[in-house]
């Protein structure tokens, strides 16, 4: 699933004082000293409101975010005017687009979210010389590449049910720390709506709520709020063999 699960910064490790409880910010602690004091002085703090675009598809890249709290998707529109979700983010992800001259995507706050944004010259100008940071750079490159076959694997390859029982599943796998074993009682919290979802795995919405219906119908999780999922059978949410459309 193309949510993202890179998630650099997923540990308690790389939470620092200077951001809210709760936050996190990139993990610069293995860098050269000049390095983290260049990446300190160039941090911009920015927050946006549920809505709220960080940049658009074809606007010029000026700088790389990072995400310290809340969510956001990215879209492509297509000639018809429809769009297509190809990713939803979370706290520890890295936004990060070397090579490049504008934006392949549009990126908006689904929730009220919070980045740090790095300058794109001055931070590439530090690639160069920096051999911890190319590697940070080369690391969220690499997962990005991974979630694109993941995408591709899902919308051409799986079925409607298993679409959707692997977007939860992921989700709540990559909203946990990478220690915790996923068990019967886990929640997860849905930032999208269910159309959202639909547009995310290519589906109608009418088919991504059919599905829900379903999976709750048979015990597989439970709906106490319609963006607040309990998983009952991690392993069928896993699967997805149980549902059948």
């Amino acid at each position: 699933m193309n949510v993202s699960t890179h998630n650099i910064a997923a540990s308690e490790s790389y939470r620092q004082a200077s951001f809210a409880p709760g936050e996190m910010s990139l993990d610069i602690s293995f860098l050269k000293h000049e390095s983290c004091l260049a990446l300190e002085q160039m941090e911009i703090r920015r927050t946006y409101s549920s809505g709220d675009s960080l940049f658009w598809e074809d606007d010029k890249i000026d700088y790389y975010y990072f995400i310290n709290s809340g969510h956001l998707k990215r879209y492509k529109l297509l000639p018809n005017g429809r769009s297509q979700i190809i990713s939803f983010m979370i706290p520890g992800d890295f936004l990060i687009f070397p090579e490049r001259d504008v934006f392949a995507c549009t990126a908006e706050a689904m929730t009220e979210l919070t980045v740090t944004a790095y300058p794109q010259y001055k931070f590439d100008k530090l690639l160069g010389i920096d051999k911890g940071l190319r590697e940070l750079t080369f690391q969220a490159i690499t997962c990005e590449l991974s979630q694109s076959q993941r995408q591709i694997l899902l919308l051409g390859r799986m079925a409607a049910g298993e679409r959707v029982s692997s977007f939860l599943y992921d989700y709540l796998k990559c909203n946990m720390e990478s220690s915790e074993k996923i068990i019967a009682g886990a929640k997860i919290r849905l930032p999208m709506t269910r159309a959202e979802i639909a547009d995310y795995l290519g589906l109608t919405i009418e088919t991504v709520s059919r599905i829900f219906s379903k999976l709750r119908k048979d015990g597989i999780i439970e709906l106490p709020k319609p963006n607040l999922v309990y998983v009952c059978k991690p392993e069928s949410l896993r699967t997805g063999k149980i549902v059948q459309e």
